[in-house]
C-alpha cells in the first residue's frame, strides 16, 4: 500500500515499481489478515468525515472495499445485488488488528499493569522468599530466564521509587511512595520489569531515621552485590562526600567477598579484564537546582 492508493502483492509491487516514475514511491507493508477500510466511507481528498469503517467485503465488479452498511446502501437493489463479492473475516482478526495499530508504547505500557512489587528482604535483613520457586511465582518470569538486575540507591526522601516507577513502569505506582518525613521503603522490594526483561529493586534510604544504621549499610551493599546496574539518586545540590565514601565502600567490599568467585568467573567465561571491571555500573542521577552537572565542565 503507497502512493499507487492501491494494494498489491509482493510481485506486483516489484513489477510496478520498478518504472522510473514510480521507484521513489513511499510503501507501507501489510501484515498477513489486514483489512482494508472501507472506499466508499472516504469524504473528499481521501479523508473521512467519520469513523473510518473497516470493510467486510470486497466487490469483484466494482473492485472496491465496503463495509456492511455501504454494501446495503450501494449493492442492494438492480444489477449490483448479482455482484460477486469476497468476504473479509473481521471477527477473527479484529483484536489483532487493534494489537497492530496499537503503537509500540501502548503496547509496552499494556505489559507493565499487571506489575506488582514484594518485599524481598525485610528491615532486619530476613529474606521473605521461601526458595527458588517462590522468588520466580513472585517475580511473575520465566525460570530460565536471565535477567540483568537494576537497583537503586540514595538519601531518604530523594524520590527513588518515584524515578523507578516512571523509568520502567509509566508512572505506574508499583513501588510505594509517600510525601511523608519516614521512609516509605522499608527493607528492599523487587519487581519485574516484562519490557526491559530487568529485576528492578528499590532500597530503603540512607540517611534516615534508622535504629541501628550498620545494618541498613550492610543490607544495601548485599543489594550491590547482586545489581548489574546501580542507579544512584540524589537531589542534593553539590555531590556531598558520603556519596563517594559509601561507593568507595561498597566497591572495596565487593572485591574483598567476591574474588575468589570474580576469578572463578573470568577463569569460566574466558574473560582477560581486570576483577574491578566485573562489578556493577553505576549511574549518578543528579537533579540539581542552580548547580551544574558533573561532567558538564571540563
Amino acid at each position: 500500500m503507497g502512493k499507487c492508493c492501491s494494494l498489491q502483492c509482493l510481485r506486483c509491487e516489484e513489477e510496478l515499481h520498478r518504472q522510473e516514475r514510480l521507484r521513489n514511491h513511499e510503501r507501507i507493508r501489510l501484515k498477513p489478515g489486514h483489512i482494508p477500510y472501507c472506499d466508499p466511507c472516504k469524504g473528499p481528498n481521501g479523508h473521512s468525515p467519520g469513523v473510518r469503517q473497516r470493510a467486510t467485503v470486497r466487490c469483484q465488479t466494482c473492485k472496491t472495499n465496503l463495509c456492511l452498511e455501504c454494501q446495503k446502501r450501494t449493492h442492494s437493489g438492480g444489477n449490483k445485488r448479482r455482484h460477486p463479492v469476497t468476504v473479509y473475516h473481521v471477527p477473527k482478526v479484529d483484536g489483532s488488528l487493534e494489537e497492530e495499530e496499537m503503537d509500540v508504547e501502548t503496547q509496552r505500557k499494556k505489559m507493565t499493569e499487571k506489575v506488582v512489587s514484594f518485599l524481598l528482604v525485610d528491615e532486619n535483613e530476613e529474606i521473605q522468599v521461601t526458595n527458588e520457586e517462590d522468588f520466580i511465582r513472585k517475580l511473575d518470569c520465566k525460570p530460565d530466564q536471565n535477567l540483568k538486575v537494576v537497583s537503586i540507591f540514595g538519601n531518604t526522601g530523594d524520590g527513588k521509587s518515584h524515578t523507578l516507577n516512571h523509568t520502567f513502569f509509566y508512572g505506574r505506582e508499583v513501588f510505594k511512595t509517600s510525601p511523608a518525613q519516614e521512609s516509605c521503603t522499608v527493607g528492599v522490594w523487587a519487581a519485574y520489569d516484562p519490557v526491559h526483561k530487568v529485576a528492578v529493586i528499590d532500597t530503603e534510604g540512607l540517611l534516615g531515621a534508622t535504629v541501628n544504621l550498620s545494618q541498613r549499610t550492610r543490607l544495601l551493599l548485599k543489594v550491590l552485590a547482586i545489581s548489574d546496574l546501580v542507579i544512584y539518586r540524589t537531589h542534593a545540590d553539590r555531590l556531598h562526600n558520603d556519596l563517594f565514601k559509601f561507593l568507595g565502600d561498597a566497591s572495596e567490599a565487593y572485591l574483598k567477598h567476591f574474588t575468589k568467585e570474580l576469578k572463578a568467573t573470568t577463569a569460566r567465561c574466558g574473560l582477560d579484564v581486570p576483577l574491578s571491571t566485573l562489578g556493577p555500573a553505576v549511574i549518578i542521577f543528579h537533579e540539581t537546582v542552580h548547580t551544574q552537572l558533573l561532567g558538564s565542565g571540563e
